[in-house]
């Protein structure tokens, strides 16, 4: 953890700008067009982001709306299979759900059907 200069926030040392105010970890003043850019990399990993933020006024605090931009995405095809068969894995629920959903809805839906056809 680092504690920025400006704004005393305390910050993961993966950041190399504060999310508070925007400022730098050698404690230079964030972009001054309103733009205010945060770069973090994730440990152990070849995974950057870059979240943006812009506000109409200049003020020294960003704006509660962040938007997150994948830069780059390194990682090796054995970890990427493995990634996207946890993923599949991890869907199998959610669709025994939807069909079990689905199941009691028209069972619902047809009896309603039958008793209105009597």
């Amino acid at each position: 953890m680092w504690k920025c200069k400006n704004c005393s926030e305390q910050i993961e040392n993966n950041y190399a700008t504060c999310w508070n105010c925007g400022y730098s970890r050698n404690g230079s003043p964030p972009e001054e067009n309103g733009e205010v850019s945060f770069e973090a990399v994730l440990p152990n990993s070849k995974l950057s982001s870059r979240v943006v933020e812009s506000s109409a006024t200049s003020s020294s605090k960003p704006s509660k709306r962040q938007e997150v931009v994948v830069v780059d995405v390194s990682i090796p095809f054995g970890s990427m299979v493995v990634l996207m068969v946890k993923w599949a894995i991890a869907s199998v629920p959610a669709l025994l759900i939807l069909i079990a959903l689905g199941i009691t809805f028209g069972g619902v839906l047809g009896g309603i059907g039958a008793a209105i056809s009597h």
